[in-house]
């Protein structure tokens, strides 16, 4: 996102600059400087082939979690970072040299995504989205079975199946798949318009969607959140702050440290005086005659 963008506000400003002055190439920019344009799209390919990558490990990783119980051991951190950061080095070296041999006469590369040598790297990330979309299948048809199993009826069946899918959609990237089709150049514009807001928005705004149901709707991330703010709040003196949220978590989350006794209130002063008179024990009808000789004797 940050090369990206830094690209687009470069363009903007030379083309600003040129509309002004009457020459674009009177301003100095990465857009008109050799080497650093293509490097500088050479690092964004890489970084959305390691996205796409990682979004394979993942999908891999759940798969296996939910799936496949032979390989629920240790997580293999040193193969799935060898995975994620240095395949994406492979092919998109491959993909710089071949573009640097056969379009070496275009500025900056100009429309190298519409090239077939661009397939030396969408070929992979259109294999991500496929193979991530089959675990896909594959955890809602096991999500299904268990749900089956628990005699869960068939609407909360379909219920629980439609939502898990909706929640991986995203963290798999399978709404990528349309960015991969085919740009439709011969149509009209108001076609080309809806298909260029369509893709970007679900390209630009995959990672706020992710966030969005993996971290801000999720009770147990805001209840953590939640007892952290409240805790922080309590070493520093704000007693009646914690009180007040205390409400909003279970017992296993206190919200005032362990060291430090909870704030009395008066009714808490007044049950405390009248819990320190003469105790007697309560009688239930089985051992009242024996209760009362208690009460009564010297």
């Amino acid at each position: 996102v940050v090369i990206r963008l830094t690209l687009y506000i470069d363009q903007a400003i030379i083309r600003s600059g040129g509309k002004k002055f009457g020459n674009e190439s009177s301003r100095q920019g990465i857009d008109n400087t050799p080497f650093l344009c293509e490097a500088s799209y050479v690092l964004l390919e890489y970084a959305r082939t390691c996205m796409f990558m990682w979004m394979f490990i993942e999908g891999l990783y759940l798969h296996n979690v939910v799936t496949v119980t032979v390989f629920q051991g240790r997580f293999p951190h040193t193969l799935y970072a060898i995975v994620g950061w240095g395949g994406p080095v492979v092919l998109t070296v491959i993909w710089a040299i071949t573009t640097a041999q056969y379009i070496r006469q275009q500025k900056c590369w100009w429309g190298y995504n519409l090239t077939p040598y661009y397939w030396i790297l969408e070929g992979p990330r259109l294999a991500v989205v496929v193979l991530n979309f089959i675990f896909l299948l594959n955890i809602i048809r096991v999500l299904i079975v268990k749900l089956r199993q628990s005699h869960t009826s068939d609407v909360e069946q379909v219920r629980k199946a439609v939502r898990a899918a909706v929640v991986l959609v995203p963290l798999l990237g399978i709404t990528n798949i349309l960015n991969m089709t085919q740009a439709p150049l011969d149509k009209t514009a108001l076609e080309f318009a809806i298909w260029s807001y369509v893709t970007h928005f679900l390209t630009s705004f995959q990672g706020f969607f992710i966030a969005l149901l993996y971290c801000f709707l999720n009770g147990e991330v805001r209840t953590a959140l939640m007892k952290s703010i409240s805790v922080y709040l309590s070493l520093r003196g704000h007693h009646d702050w914690a009180v007040r949220r205390q409400s909003l978590f279970s017992a296993g989350y206190p919200t005032v440290p362990v060291n430090e006794a909870p704030p009395q209130t008066a009714g808490d002063t007044n049950r405390l005086a009248t819990s320190k008179g003469p105790h007697k024990p309560a009688c239930d009808g089985g051992c009242r005659s024996t209760c009362m000789q208690q009460h009564t004797d010297p």
